[in-house]
């Protein structure tokens, strides 16, 4: 993969095909404790998307104020207490292939333009069902590295 046109389409057509159940979260390998991320659950009623937020980042890795402004603008809801502090988007049944697009651009906009993040070469993978035994789960299409997130 080569930028960020090609990763929002790769992660458009996995969350299109991921299970009820599946866990997605795409992320900075290091440095570990403050990495930004961003996140997917698709349950039966829902594909909720989250961004990293204030409360979990040193003041150095936060968006700057045009950062801010990207995120907001771009689509996301502001962080709160319900939604674990993080910027969120909940894409409500029957969850569609624009919702899925608009997804992916929504994780675009807050990893690239809003937490500056280069290119998608900079992030890895996880995925997993909450399903019984959770399973994990492979996206190649996203064609990044797989990486526990611990």
């Amino acid at each position: 993969m080569t930028g960020w046109t090609a990763f929002a389409e790769h992660l458009k057509a996995e969350l299109a095909n991921l299970p009820l159940g599946a866990r997605v979260i795409v992320f900075e390998p290091q440095p570990a404790r403050i990495r930004r991320f961003v996140q997917f659950a698709r349950d039966e009623d829902v594909l909720s998307a989250q961004l990293i937020g204030d409360r979990y980042l040193d003041e150095n890795r936060r968006p700057t104020p045009a950062g801010y402004q990207a995120i907001t603008a771009g689509g996301w809801n502001q962080p709160d207490v319900d939604n674990g502090h993080l910027w969120w988007v909940d894409f409500d049944e029957p969850v569609t292939t624009e919702d899925c697009r608009r997804a992916a651009e929504l994780a675009v906009t807050g990893l690239r333009d809003g937490y500056t993040i280069t290119g998608p070469t900079e992030l890895v993978y996880d995925a997993w069902s909450d399903r019984a035994g959770h399973p994990a789960l492979d996206l190649p299409t996203l064609g990044l590295n797989r990486q526990p997130m611990q």
